[in-house]
C-alpha cells in the first residue's frame, strides 16, 4: 500500500493528480524528475494519474503520460513556488477544519489546492500563473472535485 501526500480527485471521483510535498530547498529539476521515475519505477501511484511535486520554493507538474512510464522527463510545468502560491489566495482557517498536517508547508498546500479546484475561485489578469495550471487537463479535470489527504494507491 503506497500512501501520497495528497490526490485531487474529480467530481466523478477518479483520482486525477498525485500531488506529493517535499520540505527541501534548492531542488533541481533533475532531483525532482529522478524522484518522479523511482516513484513510477516502484509503483508508488497509478500512471494514470498526473503528478505534482511541491517544494519549498519550485512547483514541478508532469501531466499524465502512461505510455512513458519511467522515463526522466521533464517537467511539463515549472513555477517558483512563490508564484504559484501567489496566484491562488490561500486561507488556512478556511480549509483546514481538524486536520493535521505535518508541516507548515503541507497546510498551505492543502489550502492552495482548495483554492486551485474551487470553481468559484475568480480568475484575474494578475493570476496567470492560476489560469496556467487550471489549462492542464488533469488540473481542469479536478475543478469542482475535492482534495484527499494521505490517499491510499
Amino acid at each position: 500500500m503506497m500512501v501520497a501526500d495528497f490526490a485531487l480527485i474529480t467530481p466523478a471521483g477518479a483520482t486525477a493528480v498525485i500531488v506529493e510535498v517535499k520540505g527541501r530547498a534548492a531542488a533541481s529539476l533533475e532531483w525532482a524528475a529522478r524522484l518522479r521515475r523511482n516513484y513510477l519505477a516502484h509503483g508508488r501511484w497509478p500512471f494514470t494519474a498526473a503528478f505534482m511535486l511541491v517544494t519549498l520554493d519550485a512547483l514541478y507538474y508532469w501531466e499524465s503520460r502512461p505510455e512513458l512510464r519511467v522515463l526522466e522527463e521533464p517537467p511539463d510545468l515549472v513555477l517558483s513556488w512563490r508564484e504559484a502560491r501567489g496566484a491562488v489566495r490561500t486561507d488556512e482557517s478556511r480549509h483546514h477544519g481538524d486536520r493535521s498536517f505535518h508541516s507548515e508547508l503541507e497546510a498551505e498546500v492543502w489550502s492552495w489546492l482548495n483554492r486551485l479546484i474551487d470553481p468559484g475561485e475568480a480568475i484575474g489578469v494578475e493570476a496567470s500563473a492560476h489560469a496556467t495550471l487550471r489549462s492542464l487537463p488533469s488540473l481542469r479535470a479536478a475543478i469542482g472535485g475535492r482534495i484527499q489527504a494521505e490517499p491510499e494507491l
